[in-house]
């Protein structure tokens, strides 16, 4: 795994939600009827990512549980997959800090946590 990744990651996890950059109002208001249409504890699949994710409506969370590995034959090399993945997430957690729901993870995934 190229070193940017988890360098990129890691910075995400620094960054605070009065410090995330102003976002298309669309977006954000597609994300806020996202979070109102999920059920509690029900699942959310990112289209075309392979990132499965669970709302905690108690915490206000979105918890990423699942995200898919690479696989022979994806038009998309390992590396790929793991920017793709990585810079849709990162998407994920700023547009849904802007309407108070923090995203994290809890699952294997190749890119280390902050410690």
């Amino acid at each position: 795994m190229p070193d940017q990744f988890a360098v990129t990651f890691r910075n995400l996890f620094d960054k605070e939600p009065g410090l995330m950059p102003d976002m298309n109002p669309a977006h954000v208001e597609w994300c806020r009827s996202m979070w109102g249409l999920m059920a509690d504890g029900g699942a959310w699949g990112l289209p075309n990512s392979g990132l499965i994710f669970r709302k905690d409506a108690a915490a206000r969370e979105l918890v990423l549980i699942q995200a898919m590995p690479h696989m022979p034959g994806m038009p998309l090399s390992p590396d790929e997959l793991l920017a793709r993945q990585i810079s849709l997430y990162i998407d994920t957690v700023e547009h849904f800090a802007l309407i108070d729901v923090r995203v994290r993870r809890d699952c294997a995934w190749p890119v280390p946590e902050k410690g």
